[in-house]
């Protein structure tokens, strides 16, 4: 199957994609997704699905390197941040069982639903219809390269046990962590059950990892916890969130010295999305003056063009402050709008260069993988950017975050919960749209590891490292934008 390709109850496949093996490419030190789907003729009660270790000639990748899933497809209000009018039917959560009816179980901030994670998968399928798996391997670094075979088994409680061989190449390279700034909004709480935000301990410590081994290495922390503060940051940390650290409050000079002390540049929020004068003057600029007068930085979300307003010391934004009073950012994460997409353009065709710490966000939530892959992946680095930036792990509102079709808060209905992993009391639930951000930054990483070798050979061959780059301009430039 291609990759994150939108597998139906009702699709059927093509006559060039049916087999008994498969094949997959992945490098050391890479998470890689390896889906494949299944059709039956017959109704499957009480499928099984189950994997065995990858076996090459020179090794073993255990099955502990690899989780299997079943993408489970369920009606949704919408595949954007609105509801829509008619309901979408939309393949999204990966999970070891798809017959649990989610919207049926007992929902509040401190009782999660309960989603076992299990070793292999559980499943029922119609007869006439199509139901999609992934197992998502991890290849460690130091894995000898060669081909890797796992032998996947369904079994169904009503027939025979079918075979199906999964044969993973992996490269002779490793495969870096990106030089790009990939920061994600972070807004889990530890302090307060009663809160939307609210997790415990444990949980946030599965949640920080997840977003390490997707690739992350900074985090936007909501400072509201009191007293956890330093157990947030130091989970980030030992889970391998170490580049930036964010804090979403007020200047704190506590804070700051605990961002110190755990080798982050202090960085705190300014007024997201301060895209008007009233914004700007009344609640940046105060925020932005306490952050850089107690000795840190200042991030926030904004559109370019009150970025560049900013930056011009004699703006009249500045006109009700004391003289010299010049404010900055020295972190811009740009939002979605003209100024910005046309600064975009001109990035990608050269007019430009960016000479700042420049991010840019979008709602990860979005139902559609494409999105997230393109965004995180080519896009960025078309644009030469330092990174993205993106909202959010997860929002949930105040309702039941397994019922789209409920209120996300009560005065604002038309929109829906933002999540791109799903809370459960295993910890959190991952999405097709989640995996393909994953797959995004790693096409980041592929394209460093290209122009690493493309600048050793332009020194003794130039010719071809010019062909080199002819060929990966026409891969970056005629991939379709979704």
């Amino acid at each position: 199957t291609n990759p994150f390709e939108a597998i139906y109850d009702g699709t059927v496949p093509a006559v060039g994609t049916i087999g008994n093996s498969f094949s997959y490419r992945a490098a050391q030190n890479e998470y890689e997704p390896l889906f494949f789907n299944l059709y039956s003729r017959k109704t499957l009660t009480g499928l099984q699905v189950d994997f065995t270790d990858f076996i090459g000639s020179n090794g073993t990748i255990p099955k502990s390197q690899a989780q299997i899933r079943v993408v489970k497809n369920w009606f949704q209000a919408s595949s954007s941040p609105q509801k829509t009018i008619l309901p979408v039917y939309t393949p999204e959560l990966l999970v070891s069982d798809d017959r649990i009816a989610l919207q049926d179980q007992p929902w509040s901030y401190d009782q999660l639903p309960s989603l076992p994670v299990l070793p292999q998968v559980h499943t029922d399928v119609a007869s006439g219809t199509s139901k999609q798996f992934v197992i998502i391997l991890h290849v460690p670094d130091g894995t000898t390269p060669g081909t890797y075979t796992s032998t996947v088994t369904f079994t169904p409680e009503n027939l025979p046990q079918r075979n199906l061989n999964l044969n993973v190449e992996v490269l002779p390279f490793l495969l870096q962590a990106t030089e790009k700034d990939y920061v994600i909004y972070h807004r889990a709480r530890i302090d307060n059950p009663a809160s939307s935000d609210y997790t415990s301990l444990a949980r946030y410590q599965l949640q920080v990892e997840d977003i390490a081994a997707h690739g992350f290495n900074g985090v936007a922390i909501y400072g509201y916890d009191n007293g956890w503060q330093e157990d947030k940051l130091a989970l980030a940390n030992a889970a391998g969130i170490t580049d930036t650290a964010i804090f979403m409050s007020a200047f704190d000079p506590d804070l700051k010295t605990l961002m110190e002390q755990y080798g982050s540049e202090p960085y705190f929020y300014g007024q997201d999305e301060p895209n008007t004068l009233d914004k700007i003057t009344n609640d940046h600029l105060p925020k932005s003056i306490d952050i850089h007068t107690g000795g840190a930085s200042v991030v926030t979300a904004i559109q370019k063009y009150w970025a560049d307003r900013l930056k011009d010391p004699a703006d009249e934004i500045y006109s009700g402050f004391p003289d010299g009073t010049y404010e900055p950012l020295d972190f811009l994460n740009y939002c979605r709008d003209e100024s910005s997409l046309q600064y975009y353009h001109d990035l990608i065709d050269g007019l430009v260069t960016s000479q700042e710490r420049e991010t840019y966000y979008w709602q990860i939530m979005v139902e559609d993988p494409r999105v997230n892959r393109f965004m995180a992946g080519f896009f960025l680095w078309n644009t030469g950017l330092d990174g993205a930036f993106p909202y959010v792990y997860q929002h949930v509102g105040i309702y039941n975050p397994y019922d789209d079709f409920d209120a996300w808060v009560d005065t604002m209905t038309i929109y829906r919960d933002h999540l791109v992993t799903y809370p459960s009391q295993e910890g959190p639930v991952p999405t097709m749209q989640w995996e393909a951000l994953r797959e995004g930054i790693d096409d980041v990483r592929y394209l460093e590891v290209w122009q690493g070798l493309k600048d050793q050979v332009a020194a003794n061959d130039p010719q071809l490292a010019q062909t080199s780059e002819q060929v990966v301009a026409c891969l970056l430039y005629t991939s379709p934008s979704p």
